[in-house]
């Protein structure tokens, strides 16, 4: 109905001349009838908004562009083009800080205290720099007047914000210091009577580009457009979901869907309802239990429950917690740790904070095998443990306090028992820790010794899983672990015991139609080759030993079970390296593709 009223007008009011304005062939795309409409693609939209943010819009377009788009809802695509011209539009310094979470607040509260304000200046305390940017509505309390209450003045100037954000990790941004124009697009609802793109846009501007973002909508359906809208801009974090009036404020008395995005992935998840009855509307709305409640001068279930549910699904969306129930421990551990004697954004000392660790596999050596959670985590962590077999180039990516617990064989950093003890300590400092190891940390990479010890301390940890050298280094050697005429089993050993024995189950070993892949054989090639002929396996079986593959000083030794000995002293290969033995090795001469001239391939 309401495209065919458009049509109708479009018809009786446009005369067949040609278009003088640019910003003419939106409206027309958008609103030429049932048949002839179409949506803005990605590059329209950003055009259009651009147009409009520069001023080279006749305000008559202005309103018909924007009532047009209220008429069909904003597609992901355009909410995305939007979003691109408003960020670009920003006075935005290099030197602004990094910060982690980006809170929008644009809905404001009518039927209970705006709480969220305390869940972001919780997280705040314990050290995640917090950017808040909102606007003020008209009969409804909003987080600037809520901050106020506490004693924190919203800022004044991008450049107060900065200093704010670098000294006490949170800062509350008015929509009109940022941008006065955007700001103008907003309060033009008053005069159109009507919602349009501009409250989706506002909510993703994500001024200081923070790892995650925090979206609170109230229609439905917004919460999967601005999801799929992030995924079109390359957002890392995301966190939206239908908020207790439209802010992002976890509303305990109901169940709960909150849309994510993370590395890349989309998903939902499904936050249960934490009391069986709803509560009443605050008829008093005293902004002064904020501070109330903070201090612990009253008892409120409901707004206990809702700051730390809402902090719950920020660390979520950060990827501070595993799933829901341990991000529930962590944000109602914060507000045990909270110092009621203080309100604003004084900083919980480090050593009273919790801490994480997360064991993060760096791959077999080439940083462009790194994934996308790992990449994400080394960026922002405070300190990188890290071990020998990680590269160099890895390591540089993280501006974080740096500890290397390297091992060789027979020449180790620190043992495993201090490397376990030092993750402990850490933590418990109140450090956000990523353990970097070469490979994959739960294949010969001790992962399950330090987490063991992690769980016994009741340290939050993660395990981001990283492509095991076997799979990177044959891959790269041109050798497939399995294949249906030479191989259709596959078995990972140790070189080396923790006695630093080689004891293996050879029988197991020698059987046919398998590839057995040896970890950390170097010194022990001999002592293989001749135990798996000794039980029964041909002399002449292909075996191959590759130094440092993935990395420029990748070298791919090729002979036989009787034959790699010698190659190997005549060569004298240096570690790390990797033994593949199976007839899985004859197809490298025809499978060979990497040549390993630089790490650019």
């Amino acid at each position: 109905m309401g495209r065919d009223i458009i049509d109708l007008i479009w018809r009786h009011t446009i005369t067949p001349i040609a278009m003088k304005n640019p910003f003419s062939i939106f409206i027309q795309a958008l609103g030429k009838g049932q048949r002839g409409s179409r949506d803005l693609t990605l590059v329209e939209a950003e055009q259009a908004m651009s147009l409009i943010l520069s001023g080279q819009v006749e305000p008559e377009q202005l309103g018909a562009f924007l009532m047009l788009m209220r008429v069909e809802e904003e597609t992901p695509e355009e909410l995305a083009g939007f979003v691109k011209a408003s960020r670009t539009s920003l006075n935005v310094p290099d030197s602004f800080p990094l910060v982690s979470l980006d809170w929008a607040a644009y809905a404001g509260k009518r039927r209970q205290l705006p709480w969220f304000v305390l869940s972001a200046l919780l997280l705040s305390q314990q050290g995640i720099k917090t950017l808040m940017h909102g606007a003020n509505v008209e009969g409804r309390l909003c987080a600037e007047d809520a901050l106020a209450s506490l004693g924190i003045m919203a800022c004044t100037s991008v450049l107060q914000a900065n200093q704010q954000l670098n000294t006490q990790d949170f800062a509350y941004l008015p929509l009109e210091v940022l941008s006065p124009r955007l700001k103008n697009l907003l309060e033009l609802k008053s005069l159109l009577g009507l919602r349009s793109p501009m409250h989706s846009v506002v909510r993703m501007l994500n001024p200081a580009a923070a790892a995650t973002t925090m979206i609170g909508i109230f229609h439905p359906g917004y919460d999967v457009c601005h999801q799929a809208a992030a995924l079109i801009l390359g957002d890392e974090n995301l966190a939206v979901f239908k908020g207790e009036g439209g802010d992002a404020e976890r509303n305990p008395d109901s169940l709960c869907t909150v849309h994510m995005l993370s590395g890349g992935k989309t998903f939902e998840e499904s936050w249960p309802a934490l009391f069986a009855q709803r509560h009443v509307k605050d008829e008093k709305m005293d902004v002064s239990r904020l501070a109330q409640l903070w201090r612990g001068e009253i008892s409120d279930d409901y707004a206990r429950q809702t700051v730390i549910a809402t902090a719950a699904i920020a660390l979520r969306a950060m990827g501070r917690a595993k799933d829901i129930e341990q991000a529930m421990v962590i944000a109602s551990a914060y507000w045990q740790q909270r110092n009621p004697e203080t309100l604003g954004v004084t900083v919980v000392p480090a050593k009273n904070r919790i801490g994480s660790v997360a064991l993060v596999g760096a791959g077999p050596g080439d940083p462009d095998l790194l994934t996308i959670r790992a990449l994400r985590l080394i960026k922002s962590a405070e300190v990188l443990v890290y071990d020998n077999l990680v590269a160099p180039a890895i390591v540089n990516m993280s501006r974080a306090e740096k500890i290397f617990v390297g091992k060789q064989r027979d020449k180790h950093t620190l043992p495993q028992d201090a490397i376990n003890n030092l993750l402990v300590r850490l933590a418990q400092e109140g450090k956000r820790v990523v353990r970097l190891k070469g490979g994959d940390p739960f294949i010969f990479g001790r992962g399950g010794e330090e987490i063991e010890t992690l769980a016994g301390h009741s340290i939050p940890f993660e395990v981001v899983p990283g492509i095991t050298a076997a799979s990177g280094v044959a891959a790269y050697a041109g050798i497939p672990l399995t294949h249906r005429d030479h191989a259709q089993s596959c078995v990972f050993v140790t070189g080396h015991l923790k006695d630093g024995s080689m004891d293996l189950d050879w029988d197991a070993l020698s059987r046919p139609h398998q590839t057995v892949v040896v970890y950390m054989g170097l010194l022990g090639v001999e002592t293989l080759c001749v135990q798996l002929i000794a039980h029964g396996m041909s002399s002449n079986t292909p075996a191959a030993l590759v130094q440092q593959g993935t990395t420029i000083n990748q070298r791919v030794l090729v002979g036989t079970l009787k034959t790699l000995p010698a190659i190997v002293l005549r060569e004298q290969p240096r570690a790390p390296t990797l033994i593949i033995v199976g007839g899985v090795v004859s197809l490298r001469e025809k499978l060979d593709w990497y040549q390993p001239r630089s790490t650019n391939h």
